[in-house]
């Protein structure tokens, strides 16, 4: 797998605020031209040239599943980001994980306040100051959370809307891309249980 780049600025204790990181646009780009013929009377048309196959954009790694007892060996291991390449794969996306941040945001103004759990601050702020990699991470404390997340359903224009207003830029995939990621970290805040976390490294 391509080793992505950590976000140079925020903290680990949450969101990185103040720029904005660049956001792998994975874009396929279809454009099929037929042409018909247009010979004399009598002469056979042009075929038609069929048009290519859509393709998604390809998708990778962003949020593992790990032991939760296991969380200071990010710290410990030099290498947070391909420590956790070794973990389960809980997520994929087509997108960087900036777009989350703005998902976080966006979640606490509507009083799902989704910050780092206090026990596991000091090991993710090592992290931070050592690797420069900030992680976001869902954990058993956040499970209280799980109904009201269930019942959110933006819509991609609102979040859209939402991006362009949080980075005074507007980007025609950001409520797609907000929309996937809402859709991991629902998926996190249900799955985690006492023994695990689910960990999103911020990556550029």
């Amino acid at each position: 797998m391509t080793r992505r780049r950590r976000a140079s600025a925020g903290s680990a204790f949450g969101p990185v605020w103040g720029r904005m990181p660049g956001v792998r646009l994975l874009v396929v780009a279809l454009a099929g031209i037929a042409l018909a013929g247009c010979g004399s009377r009598g002469a056979p048309s042009a075929e038609r040239s069929p048009a290519p196959a859509a393709t998604a954009p390809p998708t990778y790694p962003v949020a593992y599943r790990m032991p939760r007892d296991e969380i200071s060996r990010l710290a410990a291991s030099g290498d947070a980001l391909a420590a956790l390449e070794r973990e389960q794969v809980f997520g994929v996306s087509a997108y960087e994980a900036y777009p989350v941040v703005v998902v976080m945001e966006w979640l606490r103004e509507r009083g799902i306040d989704l910050r780092l759990p206090r026990p596991l601050r000091p090991a993710l702020q090592r992290v931070f100051d050592e690797q420069a990699l900030t992680v976001i991470v869902v954990g058993r404390e956040h499970r209280r959370h799980r109904e009201r997340l269930a019942s959110l359903e933006p819509s991609e224009r609102e979040l859209r809307r939402y991006y362009e207003v949080f980075n005074e830029h507007d980007w025609p995939e950001s409520g797609k891309a907000m929309l996937e990621w809402l859709g991991i970290v629902k998926r996190a805040v249900a799955a985690v249980d006492a023994r695990t976390l689910i960990v999103i490294p911020v990556t550029e």
